[in-house]
C-alpha cells in the first residue's frame, strides 16, 4: 500500500506533499522492520514451545539445539543486512525543497 500511495502523494499532491510522503514512508519502513523482527522472534518462540511440549526429551534437545543454530544465523544475517543498508539520521535527506 505504501509503495502505491507514497509516490502518488509525492508526485501529484499539493505543495509540501513530497516532504510528507518521504517522512511517512520512512516511518512506515521503521514500523515494518520492527514488526518483521517481532514476527521472526515469535516464530522461534512458538516452534520452541511446540518442541518442548510435543517431543520426547532426546528429540527435544536435538531440535532445540538446531533451532538455536538457526536463530543465530538468522540474527547474524539480519544484523549484516541492517548494517549494510542502515541510513543514520544525520545523513538522511528530507523531502522538502527549502
Amino acid at each position: 500500500v505504501c509503495a502505491a500511495l507514497g509516490p502518488g502523494l509525492a508526485l501529484r499532491g499539493p505543495d509540501g506533499s513530497m516532504e510528507r510522503a518521504v517522512e511517512g514512508l520512512a516511518l512506515e519502513y521503521r514500523i515494518t522492520f520492527v514488526t518483521f523482527c517481532l514476527g521472526v522472534f515469535s516464530f522461534y518462540v512458538s516452534a520452541s514451545l511446540y518442541v518442548i511440549i510435543m517431543m520426547n526429551w532426546l528429540m527435544m534437545v536435538l531440535l532445540l539445539v538446531l533451532m538455536l543454530f538457526s536463530l543465530h544465523f538468522t540474527v547474524s544475517a539480519c544484523k549484516r543486512i541492517y548494517k549494510k543498508f542502515r541510513l543514520p539520521a544525520h545523513m538522511a535527506v528530507g523531502g522538502n525543497f527549502n
